[in-house]
């Protein structure tokens, strides 16, 4: 198990990567990721590795193509995470990610993807097609707070969003640049956080 601790601002290269590992699994834990810029994918974060990505802040990033804030190429367990004013060109202002095995369940818990701006899936892009042509893999999509239209959110082979997550609504940040929400926040106590924890006892034991 790798933890990696880096900290990108205002830098510019194909992927912005903070981590690029194939078959391990990786972890990022509290990190800002602030005006970077991809020419591709991934303008915040680039994972092509099984990863965690938890309790970090993804704000003004720019890809060219898809990954806004995030792109998480592989399966992946996306928790904690506020993902904010990014761009992409083309899919996943906030964040695309794509889950590639059925035997995995992809997880999104209690993340807050809010005010990102692409052609298509404002918010988050979710390609759940797997490897398997007749089944899709499966995703837990809970207490999240993103734009579940047609324009902010496309999942590739579509589910039910579950009610645990707001739609859209303005987490009311405590002002501009600070991303801590504020005592009206309509995201205060609608995290799960037996997630959370289960998630961090996970990590604890590998």
């Amino acid at each position: 198990f790798i933890i990696v601790f880096f900290f990108f601002f205002s830098s510019r290269r194909r992927h912005t990567r903070y981590i690029s590992v194939t078959g391990v699994q990786t972890c990022a834990l509290p990190i800002s990721f602030t005006g970077n810029h991809a020419e591709y994918s991934g303008g915040g974060a680039f994972s092509c590795a099984d990863t965690a990505i938890t309790n970090n802040t993804f704000i003004g990033n720019f890809a060219g193509y898809h990954g806004g804030g995030v792109n998480a190429d592989n399966d992946a367990t996306i928790t904690n995470n506020t993902i904010s004013e990014n761009t992409a060109s083309s899919q996943g202002g906030g964040m695309w990610v794509k889950f590639t095995d059925n035997s995995y369940t992809g997880k999104l818990y209690n993340n807050i993807i809010w005010n990102n701006t692409a052609p298509d899936a404002t918010d988050l892009y979710i390609d759940n097609t797997g490897s398997d042509p007749f089944f899709p893999v499966t995703v837990d999509l809970f207490n999240n707070d993103f734009d579940q239209s047609a324009s902010g959110t496309v999942i590739s082979k579509p589910f039910a969003i579950d009610s645990s997550n707001l739609n859209n609504a303005d987490p009311l940040f405590v002002s501009n640049g600070n991303y801590h929400l504020s005592s009206l926040s309509p995201c205060i106590n609608t995290g799960d956080n037996a997630r959370s924890e289960e998630h961090t006892s996970e990590l604890q034991s590998h």
